[in-house]
């Protein structure tokens, strides 16, 4: 995270400790108290006072010495606010680092988050980047909650946590609960064979490749905003709910997982539901916000962000029918603020002659394909259907570009 979004309260304690001339004041009492005050800082205006919220490092090192003291008194002196800014300017000043350290921290493992779809993650070069937004665009029923709850249980079973917002009421547990439970089973019982010949490359095992499904679901937080408004506070303290898990994280690593991955779901349900036709500059508005808020969680928490969008309506009158069925909604403002989108579609969305007679039609045929991304081109479309494990590799298929 950069100097500027980093957390007053979650500063470290060394830079308290021994800070005021008051011996009995703990380090954790004086960051608290400093912090609490901080948040009401009174500045002039244009001959008026307001008052800012100071939560985070870089608006306070923005502040003059005398300033600040204004806003601290009486917990600092003069001089003691002056040792408190060398102190925070000192322990949060970014450190130059080697290109082997770049290399070793940047590596695959911490790069992408794995969906769970073998063909799916090659095709995006190992799965969805962190640091980046990306889009599940697709009709109704064609797997985009099944394969958020498949990432969900792929982060948790590399001991990574994560938080779901349910907007559209879609999430559930159970089916979550059933896909961690049949990727433990099946995870536990080719470990038990051990029968490592008759298991093909993408077939073999680790203890890295399942996790209790209790685990799995004590690691999830789930929020359920009913409005625009909701979302947006959600988002805006989501950093402070992430740093506090992470550090919780830190003291039982084998049962809480540092957060890792967000998914939304989605930004379109309360846009839609909050501002009617005719008020498509505030709705612009709030869905540039909530992407702004995304991108910084992503960045500078270095955690992955999914976000499930539904179908919309055409974004030019030249557009052919066939496309509309597919497109993102929320038009062109929020097309350019995902770095990745990745389709899915249903039988129904795809010629007959892609279509094969393995497929039910209780399960049937799914397809997906990357169709934006700034490191692949478009990917071919990925046959996959969906079981009690989440989403499975249908490679009797072939694709189609």
């Amino acid at each position: 995270m950069s100097v500027a979004h980093r957390s007053i309260v979650r500063l470290p304690l060394e830079i308290f400790e021994g800070l005021c001339d008051d011996g009995n004041v703990a380090a954790i009492d004086l960051r608290t108290a400093i912090s609490k005050q901080l948040k009401n800082v009174a500045k002039k205006k244009s001959f008026r006072t307001v008052y800012v919220k100071v939560l985070t490092v870089g608006p306070m090192l923005q502040m003059s010495v005398t300033s600040l003291m204004r806003a601290l008194d009486p917990l600092l002196t003069y001089q003691e606010c002056i040792e408190f800014r060398r102190r925070v300017a000192e322990a949060c000043s970014p450190q130059p680092v080697t290109a082997l350290h770049l290399l070793q921290y940047n590596s695959p493992h911490t790069r992408v988050l794995s969906t769970g779809l073998l063909p799916l993650d090659t095709s995006l070069v190992g799965g969805i980047r962190v640091g980046t937004l990306t889009e599940l665009v697709g009709s109704a029923g064609s797997g985009k909650t099944q394969l958020a709850m498949q990432m969900i249980v792929q982060a948790a079973a590399k001991l990574q946590g994560a938080i779901f917002i349910d907007t559209e009421r879609k999430l559930s547990l159970p089916r979550l609960q059933e896909i961690a439970l049949e990727k433990y089973t099946a995870g536990a019982a080719l470990l038990l064979h051990d029968d490592s010949t008759t298991q093909t490359a993408e077939q073999q095992f680790t203890t890295d490749d399942y996790v209790d499904p209790k685990l799995v679901l004590q690691n999830l937080s789930v929020y359920s905003p009913a409005s625009m408004d909701e979302l947006t506070n959600i988002l805006s303290s989501m950093e402070e709910e992430i740093l506090l898990r992470n550090e919780d994280a830190e003291k039982t690593p084998h049962q809480t997982f540092p957060v890792r991955l967000v998914v939304l779901d989605s930004i379109a349900a309360p846009a839609r539901r909050d501002f009617a036709p005719g008020s498509g500059p505030q709705r612009a508005a709030a869905v540039m916000y909530c992407s702004q808020k995304l991108k910084q969680i992503a960045d500078h928490l270095h955690l992955a962000v999914l976000i499930i969008n539904q179908v919309g309506g055409s974004w030019n009158s030249d557009d052919k029918q066939s496309d509309v069925a597919t497109r993102a909604a929320l038009g062109t403002t929020w097309h350019h603020c995902v770095t990745t989108r990745i389709q899915l579609e249903t039988v129904s969305n795809v010629s007959s002659t892609e279509m094969t007679n393995g497929c039910s039609a209780s399960n049937p045929l799914r397809w997906a394909s990357v169709v934006k991304s700034n490191i692949v081109g478009h990917g071919s479309k990925i046959p996959f259907t969906i079981d009690k494990a989440g989403l499975a590799d249908n490679h009797l298929v072939s694709s189609t570009n």
